[in-house]
């Protein structure tokens, strides 16, 4: 197969679009976490390293599964299940109210473990 037959390949565009939407969902949450934190939150100057850190933290310790996942559930569920994560970390942090701020650390690992799912199943 010479190098110009890859782009008469479907799996070739789908396995490009899955991971440019992953990098866009990782990378726009990391950025925006501190200014979730800061602003929406109205938490402490601690907090814009703590949260950011349990993202990290979490993904660390999801993506050392994701082969036992992947080869248990297959790479379509995983990554499914790793977005659902993502998405409702995401949904519920926008919903969460001022007063319960701390409820933001436990959303910190659901993301982080979701992205980090999404980034190793797309990438493998």
């Amino acid at each position: 197969m010479t190098w110009s037959c890859w782009f008469k390949e479907l799996g070739f565009y789908t396995v490009g679009a899955t991971y440019m939407c992953t990098r866009l969902v990782v990378n726009t949450s990391q950025t925006y976490i501190p200014f979730y934190v800061t602003r929406t939150m109205d938490l402490n100057a601690t907090s814009i390293a703590t949260v950011p850190l349990l993202v990290y933290v979490a993904g660390f310790a999801s993506a050392s599964a994701m082969q036992w996942a992947n080869t248990r559930f297959g790479r379509g569920a995983t990554f499914a299940a790793s977005a659902a994560m993502s998405g409702s970390a995401a949904a519920l942090m926008l919903a969460l109210p001022g007063h319960h701020a701390w409820i933001a650390y436990v959303l910190a690992l659901l993301l982080g473990a979701g992205n980090a799912g999404m980034m190793v199943t797309s990438v493998s």
